[in-house]
């Protein structure tokens, strides 16, 4: 499984102690500094390290699951307090599905690759300082499916919201668009050296030409409606 304190660590290039395993994590240098008001908290009245830990010794077992993650593409068309405007609406919608607590963050690797990652709990916590009963609705066979679709939806209506303000709302950005896979730091350095050098590089090389080629025909269309 995923450690909770050490994935909360690096997404927020911070040094942190796994309290359970003794182990130090620490991601505070050579990774980019994250701005205060490009992090936060919803749901829980603790620091993110005790959140953090919180999470990872909520279940003994070993292949118990703790938390969920998610990563998300912001628009580079956007600003900086757009990006945390979206972020933070995307953040509080997923909250509000299960209030299971959860931590986001905006990453700007490059100026291309603006992006954000939450990390959330599996348990909900009722007095906002404790975890405690666990939300089972993820993996029901009926609920599990409508919630994936719904985060799809949440995704979708907050990024085209931003976008509007621009006059840049992409139909692209519907049911039928394939996401890139997200590279992270080192992966990108590599392909920023030498393009198509990894396989997460190839295949979002290969989603941008598909994506080319949709613009295409959508003006293909256009032009013979006319």
């Amino acid at each position: 499984k995923k450690n909770a304190v050490k994935y909360t660590a690096y997404i927020l290039r911070q040094k942190m102690i796994d309290q359970q395993a003794g182990k130090q994590h620490n991601y505070s240098h050579g990774y980019g500094n994250i701005q205060p008001n490009e992090w936060g908290i919803i749901g829980l009245n603790n620091s993110a390290e005790s959140l953090a830990n919180t999470m990872e010794s909520a279940d003994n077992r070993k292949n118990s699951r703790v938390a969920r993650t998610f990563v998300g593409a912001l628009p580079h068309e956007l600003s900086p307090e757009q990006h945390i405007y979206i972020t933070q609406k995307i953040a509080q919608d997923l909250y509000d599905i299960d209030q299971t607590p959860l931590i986001f963050v905006i990453h700007r690797n490059t100026e291309n690759n603006p992006h954000f990652h939450i990390i959330k709990s599996t348990r909900q916590s009722e007095d906002n300082i404790n975890l405690h009963q666990k939300s089972r609705i993820w993996e029901d066979i009926k609920t599990g499916p409508q919630i994936c679709k719904k985060i799809r939806e949440i995704y979708i209506q907050r990024v085209n919201e931003g976008l509007c303000h621009l006059g840049l709302a992409l139909e692209t950005y519907d049911k039928e668009h394939i996401p890139q896979i997200h590279m992270g730091p080192y992966i990108s350095a590599k392909e920023r050296k030498n393009p198509g050098s990894t396989t997460e590089g190839q295949f979002n090389m290969k989603v941008k030409k598909l994506r080319e080629l949709e613009q295409r025909l959508k003006y293909i269309r256009q032009i013979k409606q006319k």
